[in-house]
């Protein structure tokens, strides 16, 4: 919890991404997400 910036989910991969000084989103992350539970959206 208390992440900075934005995640969005792509299929079965959660995409982390924060926007720059330019409004470019820069990937900081990419987590498969395995399966469905109170941890994951």
């Amino acid at each position: 919890m208390g992440r900075e910036g934005y995640r969005l989910r792509v299929g079965r991969y959660r995409v982390l991404f924060t926007i720059n000084a330019h409004h470019e989103p820069v990937i900081v992350q990419i987590e498969e997400v395995k399966k469905r539970d109170e941890r994951t959206y």
